[in-house]
């Protein structure tokens, strides 16, 4: 093997051991480095502190850093930090040029170089640096020997991190120019876009960009390119009253009837059937959608209402009536659930106990409409006796979506402008946050909830109250364990023993805590195994709120996005506040 780690026009990398063996805690470095230096952590916690930012040093990580870096390294207690390092310095080997005046016997000019990665090492990594201190330690050949070996398996170590890392940021350029493809998709629909426009902007042949993009998209460019017509087509035809033919021009179309093949072979029934369909089978009614709209005045020829108030009470809809800007009359609470996240939009608006179903306190309210937010509100006769009160709309299969909730609720009200501007910012910031948490796209990650009733469910996706937002709006990786357990349940969760719970492998794990469970979790985190999980070791648990996290609402839906970037993105590199817009 070669001792070169990496050639460069420049030169051929090459690396010297300084020194290696025990760091004890009170040697820790501080201020600027002079070497380069690989920490491999044994035991205890600190915290190291670098320019841009603060990590937590963990038992087994491994850490490479540069040389003119300032850090700090603090020990936080017991067990204090115990850690083996190697100090190193790496060269650049520059060979005489053709027309130097020197013999070719000349010796090669040595500079002083800096190796081009640092940081975290990935797990299969500082295991190699485990193995090649392990071997550093063996006295049983001759020293000229030893130390020969040593350095060309150290040599060997660099350069599987620097191929790691090369393939890393490979891969990292390669999601990023099919990205950019998909949002000229996004943002271009409705133009005439060809499989070689894409290649190119995305720096490929077309043949290798068809490969790449169907590897990590799971589908061909064409074929998402339809998908994204049909979608934006489906919100017209549910939201819209234009002909066909404009929007099949508006989605990128110039037939009508291709239009109409493509829909058909995506979602199985034509356009003006999948229309036709499509509110009854989202909505129960108990008055005609048309003739209450204009009885109140909120069809699209009459404004007159619209920008008055609105007597709607929304059993958990309120989320999406204050997002469209329509202030319930009446704030829905259950037994130990409260939205108490929209207690600043609900100051001095009455609870309704869903438990106890007091239709007078409904019919006192004297609202203009209804919306059940699930069926099971409208069971056992209800749906009649609120029918009874005003017009009346139950959510068949529950807003299951925050897209699909704002869309419909917006359709009630006749505010689907309204609606788009909600999406359309929603999405912006979705988009912004996705480029912030591709630091941590190659982690895992999941989440737990210790419910009132001492069970533990571990949640799934991609839908679902917490799957959606984390696996689906922000593309966060599943563990293994939510993939094997929980992926795809139609509950969304599944619940778990305490022995699944202390194997969870999460390299980041978010914990929602019911009002009632908090006893038994302290019990839970109190338990030793508990402590010995990777991602508690890592400090990587992150408590969130109950009433945030367990619902579909639109502003619920910003709090979640804000947690995740609070707790994933390192301090000064996060979105502002978001706030409500």
């Amino acid at each position: 093997m070669s001792p070169c780690l990496a050639e460069q026009r420049s030169g051929v990398l090459y690396a010297t051991v300084v020194h290696t063996g025990e760091l004890p805690g009170e040697m820790l470095p501080e201020g600027r480095l002079k070497h380069h230096l690989l920490v491999l952590v044994e035991d205890g916690r600190a915290r190291l502190e670098r320019e841009y930012a603060g990590f937590v040093l963990f038992p087994d990580s491994c850490w490479l850093l540069l040389p003119g870096e300032r850090i700090r390294i603090c020990d936080e207690g017991e067990p204090p930090l115990r850690c083996r390092a190697v100090v190193f310095d790496v060269w650049r080997v520059r060979q005489a040029e053709e027309n130097d005046a020197v013999s070719e016997m000349a010796p090669a000019a040595l500079e002083v170089a800096i190796f081009p990665f640092s940081g975290l090492l990935d797990h299969h990594l500082a295991h190699e640096v485990r193995r090649w201190m392990d071997s550093s330690a063996q006295t049983d050949i001759s020293q000229e020997h030893r130390t020969f070996s040593l350095s060309i398996r150290f040599l060997d170590v660099l350069l599987k991190i620097l191929q790691s890392s090369t393939e890393r940021q490979e891969s990292k350029d390669l999601r990023e120019a099919i990205q950019k493809t998909v949002l000229l998709m996004e943002q271009s629909y409705a133009q005439q876009i060809t499989r070689e426009e894409l290649a190119k902007l995305a720096n490929m042949s077309a043949s290798h960009y068809s490969f790449v993009f169907k590897r990590e998209i799971g589908k061909s460019p064409m074929e998402k390119l339809t998908e994204i017509r049909i979608r934006h087509a489906k919100k017209q035809l549910l939201f819209s009253d234009r002909k066909l033919r404009d929007i099949a021009e508006s989605v990128g179309y110039r037939s009508e009837f291709y239009f109409s093949r493509q829909f058909k072979q995506v979602t199985g029934v034509s356009p003006k059937e999948f229309a036709h369909r499509h509110f009854a089978k989202h909505v129960e009614i108990s008055h005609p959608f048309p003739l209450h709209m204009q009885s109140l005045g909120l069809t699209s020829g009459s404004s007159d209402r619209s920008n008055d108030r609105i007597q709607v009470v929304g059993l958990y809809v309120e989320d999406f009536l204050i997002a469209l800007g329509v202030q319930p009359i009446l704030k829905c609470v259950g037994n130990n659930f409260r939205q108490s996240y929209l207690n600043a939009y609900l100051n001095g608006v009455e609870e309704w106990s869903i438990l106890s179903f007091d239709f007078s306190v409904i019919a006192d309210a004297k609202p203009d409409l209804i919306i059940l937010g699930h069926p099971e509100y409208g069971g056992n006769g209800r749906f009649a006796r609120f029918s009874e009160i005003a017009p009346t709309y139950s959510i068949r299969k529950g807003l299951h979506h925050w897209e699909h909730g704002v869309r419909i609720i917006g359709q009630l009200l006749n505010r689907l402008p309204q609606a788009e501007a909600i999406i359309t910012y929603h999405e912006q910031l979705l988009q912004k946050a996705r480029t912030q948490l591709a630091i941590v796209s190659h982690q895992t990650v999941a989440l737990i909830r210790i419910c009132n009733d001492r069970r533990i469910r571990l949640y799934g996706g991609p839908e679902g109250y917490s799957g959606g937002v984390l696996y689906q709006d922000l593309g966060l990786k599943p563990s293994a364990s939510v993939l094997r357990l929980a992926w795809d349940k139609p509950s969304g969760y599944v619940s778990v023993t305490p022995d699944v719970l202390y194997e969870l492998d999460a390299e980041h794990l978010f914990i929602v805590v019911d009002p009632a469970g908090q006893s038994y979790w302290n019990q839970l985190a109190g338990d030793p195994r508990w402590g010995r999980l990777p991602c508690v070791r890592a400090n990587r648990c992150y408590e969130v709120r109950f009433d945030i996290w367990m619902t579909f609402g639109i502003i619920a839906h910003r709090l979640k996005l804000q947690d995740v970037l609070r707790f994933l993105v390192p301090p000064g590199r996060a979105l502002p506040t978001i706030v409500y817009k």
